[in-house]
Order: C-alpha cells, then structure tokens, then sequence
C-alpha cells in the first residue's frame, strides 16, 4: 500500500489572488514509491488555534497526481472579509508575532495491488489524519490586508463602544464609518 506523508508546509501572502488569500506550499511524499498511485484526493481543515479552542476558518482540497513520489501542490485559500474581522478580534494583542494555522489532512486514494484495485484512506504509518502547523508572520498579514483594503483601517473596539456605535447608526441610519466622522467632528 502506498504510504503518503505530509512534509514541509510554508505560507505566504498571495498578492496576485482577487481577494486576500494565502497560498499553502505543501510537500506530499509516498514513502513507498514502487506502489504508486492512480488517482487520489486531500482534503484540508484550515483551523485558526486561540485561547485554547480551534476556530474553523475553511477547507481546500487538492488532487493528487498518479504516480506520486514527492511532489509540491501549492493551494490558495482566501481570507474573506469574515475571516479578517475575527481575525483582527482575536490576534489584536499580537505585535510582531507569527499566526500559526492548524491544518487537518485526510485523504482518499486509490491504488493498484496485483492486479486489483483498491482505495485507502490512510497515510503512512496508518494514520486516518495528519495534522500539521504552518505560520504566517503577523506583518505579512497586515501588508496583505493594506494591499486588499487601502481605504479601510482596522481598529479594535470593546463590544461597548461597538453596540453604543450600533445603537446610533439604527437610530441615525447613517453608516458606521459616518457615525464616527460625525463624532469626530462634534468633538473639535
């Protein structure tokens, strides 16, 4: 059977992307080369670990090429305004940190053993998932959301100021930025 491993992972900012998206370079290995593949499937649970819990942000899957020995897939995973926002809540004490990403990878091949085919779904050492981290430094992510969103700054609010912030863009049906402007502008 062959014995696919999940190697090196790096992330970087993916700038060429419509929306603000990280790119995932992973290296899959067959450990057991003379027993290749004939059609497979990864999948990824991209997980965000803070204060203790897994936060799912998403999921991405990759086809695996037949004959498989050592190959690198590069795989785009979008961060979508939701994403950011929480993101931005939950890492807003981190400063020149990295944001580290849980990833969960199952598979799903098949292969040919004599004359037969079979599937698995197991990697080497027969395990039903890998989990791996892979981190992106804090500032890449910051430039990668000025690159995406030049006309808009974010900034970190208690729930207080939002919900009186709320309160007064249901009451004025202004928006949230013309809430503040004219706060501003009361205050000189």
């Amino acid at each position: 059977m062959p014995g696919l491993d999940i190697g090196v992972i790096t992330i970087e900012p993916d700038y060429d992307a419509l929306v603000p998206a990280i790119k995932f370079r992973i290296q899959v290995k067959n450990a057991t080369p003379t027993e290749s593949i004939t059609w497979g499937l990864l999948t990824c649970d991209v997980y965000l670990p803070v204060g203790g819990k897994d936060r799912w942000l998403g999921k991405f899957a990759s086809i695996l090429p037949t004959g498989l020995t050592d190959v690198e897939l590069s795989e785009n995973f979008a961060l979508t305004m939701d994403i950011n926002s929480a993101m931005s809540e939950y890492l807003r004490a981190i400063e020149g940190e990295d944001i580290t990403f849980k990833l969960v990878f199952k598979t799903q091949y098949q292969y040919m053993y004599g004359s037969a085919f079979h599937l698995s779904s197991k990697f080497y050492g027969d395990r039903g998932f890998i989990e791996k981290r892979a981190a992106l430094p804090v500032d890449k992510w910051k430039r990668l959301l000025s690159t995406f969103y030049r006309n808009l700054t974010w900034i970190a609010v208690s729930r207080e100021t939002y919900s009186l912030l709320k309160e007064r863009v249901d009451r004025e049906g202004l928006t949230l930025d013309e809430v503040i402007r004219r706060a501003l502008i009361e205050r000189r």
